[in-house]
């Protein structure tokens, strides 16, 4: 399967195939990828911190939490 790189929409569907999968690792690699290509977007450290959350290293979720509302103090998390 390809995915088109510059579509976080395609990615978040990638992340919950993934995820469904048992493949949470994979996953959060996509995701820091995308984050250090778009290290404005506030999107990929929340997704990350769920993501983290999920596998249950609470310390690194509230990390990218963080870094989530640096990016935009206005996100609902």
């Amino acid at each position: 399967m390809q995915l088109n790189p510059a579509s976080p929409r395609a990615l978040q569907l990638y992340t919950q195939a993934e995820v469904a999968l048992g493949n949470g690792d994979a996953a959060i690699s996509t995701w820091q990828n995308w984050m250090g290509a778009h290290p404005n977007d506030a999107r990929a450290p929340e997704i990350l911190g769920s993501l983290e959350e999920v596998k249950g290293d609470d310390s690194k979720a509230q990390d990218f939490f963080k870094k989530a509302l640096q990016l935009d103090s206005n996100d609902a998390i």
